[in-house]
């Protein structure tokens, strides 16, 4: 999820056990590979410049999180398996913050379902969205399906030509594989919950 212009990073606790590069720059490089693409090729498929992956590999950027959500479709694998430090366990994955630095960002991002290896249809995520901000969500693969839980606040959802407000304890299914608008409305962030299913495997 993200907006058309936004700045992101990981929290630094990403590492590996030696501090050189963060967990986003040794699973792109190593789930690049496994694919057979190149850096160009893998830019391609992400619309991006092959400067961008390179960057991102030697870890001088972390990426914005449409840019690692293209990343996670290109490669087939859940967007938690690029933010997990690799060879940890549960759910040591870390946060991922859109449009500002810190907890300032306007979008927070934290895989919530362990990163395992091996394929999986299901995907848990928290997000929270700041006061008066919105997001614009790329498509996921398709046949796709969110369903989303706010726990505070207040969010509008718009789908298609649809739009859908949501406050504290409600729900919505919906397809995910077309663009999706996120607004939160309020004048406090909102907090939500989101469970994605693929129509097939991935990882």
């Amino acid at each position: 999820m993200s907006g058309r212009t936004q700045e992101s990073r990981t929290k630094s606790a990403a590492r590996t056990a030696s501090g050189a590069l963060p967990a986003v720059a040794i699973n792109v490089k190593r789930l690049r590979a496994r694919k057979g693409y190149t850096v160009e090729a893998l830019a391609s498929e992400c619309g991006v410049e092959a400067a961008t992956i390179a960057r991102l590999e030697r870890g001088q950027s972390t990426g914005t999180i449409a840019l690692l959500w293209s990343l996670a479709r290109a490669l087939g694998v859940p967007f938690g398996a690029l933010v997990t430090p690799p060879g940890s366990h549960g759910s040591e994955a870390d946060q991922v913050f859109s449009h500002g630095r810190g907890r300032d960002g306007d979008l927070i991002c934290r895989p919530v379902l362990p990163s395992r290896q091996g394929p999986r249809r299901t995907e848990v995520y928290e997000l929270t969205l700041a006061a008066r901000a919105t997001r614009i969500a790329a498509p996921r693969p398709a046949g796709a399906i969110d369903n989303l839980l706010v726990t505070s606040g207040t969010v509008v959802i718009g789908v298609g030509k649809l739009s859908h407000l949501l406050k504290a304890g409600d729900s919505l299914d919906f397809h995910s594989d077309v663009e999706r608008t996120y607004s939160n409305p309020s004048d406090r962030e909102t907090k939500m919950y989101v469970v994605i299913t693929y129509a097939e495997n991935i990882g």
